[in-house]
Order: C-alpha cells, then structure tokens, then sequence
C-alpha cells in the first residue's frame, strides 16, 4: 500500500511503501522508493506526516521516527503520535500553485497565471479584459513539477469557466477565473489528485519550533 510521507528534513513528500503494520506499539515499518535517493536519512525522533487516500477520504497521520535508518537501507519505522483525522474530498484540497498557463477558447488564445490547484478545478489570474467568460469552453496548457522525481510535466486539459470575478485594490485591472476540469483521463485525475494531496502535505511540514 502507498503512503505519502512528508519528513522533517525532506524537502517534499515521497510515495514509501507500507511494509508492516504493529498494532501494539503503534509502529509503521516504511520503504522508499526504490529509484529514490535522499540525502537526508530518517533520524530517531524526528516528526513526520504520512497521508493516504481512500474511496472518498483523504487520511492524515502525524508520527514520528521509531529509529534512525541504517545506512544504504531503505526501511525506517514511523510510531504514530495522533489519531488519523480524515478530510473528506468533496471539499475539494488546494493546493498553492503559481505557474504561467495558455487557456485556448474558440480561436483566442490567453496567458494566464494559476494560484492553487484542486482535484476538480484550477484558479487562475488574467487581465480584466481578456477574452474568458463564465461559460465558456477551454483547452488548458502548463506544466508542472513530476511527483518527487523533480522532472516538468507537460498538462493539456480540458475544462469550462464555472465565474470571473474583478479583482480590486492592487490586483485592479486583473480578474479571477474558476475552470473546472472536463474529459480527465484515469492517469491525468490520478496525477493530479497526487500533485493536489502531495502539495498539500508539503504545506503541512514538521516545524522542529512547534515541537
């Protein structure tokens, strides 16, 4: 089973493998990834937050190194430290996302720039008087960051403007557009629910001060 788990010293979450379970204890034994090199290794104590998903919930855990992990291995045991708290995907995670984007309605063509991204829609940011409607039908086209591998993926989805709305104080001139996404193939919804959660995750990273 694949977990997200967002350490301390990490600087994004990685998919680890959930090896064993002990109930008793509490204690979660994990594997990386095997094509997945860290620089820094898990130390005793050390907190961490693991996330995975179901049906319609998205489960999060916050726990801690059991023990630190061996040299060249790639096991380490998480002891869990909280109940599971469970967010419910209806209502739709953002995740804070700034990144040029090509929104093509009809023979127009607009650049835009996005602000957070979610499972179902993306939020971007435009000129007051660029040619995007609530209504219309879009083509999308932007890249972003490749799961944990650190490589840009290139995104063409299709989507319809849900509301525009003018933006005001030092944004004037500018307008907000909610696009939701239409047409999503299973392995573009898997990717972007991934890129949602494991972004999401990254926002909720350890803070040795809070500890």
């Amino acid at each position: 089973m694949p977990v997200s788990v967002q350490l301390q010293g990490w600087r994004s979450p990685l998919a680890c493998s959930l090896v064993r379970v002990d109930e008793k204890s509490k204690q979660i034994l994990l594997a990386l990834p095997d094509n997945v090199q860290v620089a820094h290794k898990a130390e005793s104590g050390e907190s961490a937050v693991i996330g995975w998903p179901g049906h319609s919930v998205w489960h999060e855990s916050r726990t801690s190194v059991s023990g630190k992990m061996k040299p060249g291995s790639k096991f380490f045991w998480l002891r869990l430290t909280s109940v599971p708290i469970h967010n419910e995907r209806r209502r739709f995670v953002r995740a804070h996302q700034v990144r040029p984007i090509s929104i093509h309605s009809g023979r127009d063509r607009v650049r835009a720039t996005t602000m957070d991204v979610s499972e179902a829609a993306l939020r971007v940011v435009m000129g007051q008087g660029d040619p995007i409607h609530s209504g219309d039908k879009v083509h999308m086209l932007f890249n972003t960051m490749q799961r944990h591998l650190g490589s840009i993926v290139s995104l063409a989805i299709d989507g319809h403007v849900y509301r525009t709305r003018e933006l005001g104080e030092g944004s004037a001139g500018r307008k907000e557009v909610v696009i939701f996404f239409e047409n999503l193939s299973p392995s573009q919804e898997d990717f972007i629910r991934g890129l949602v959660y494991d972004m999401d995750l990254q926002h909720k990273k350890p803070n040795t001060e809070e500890e």
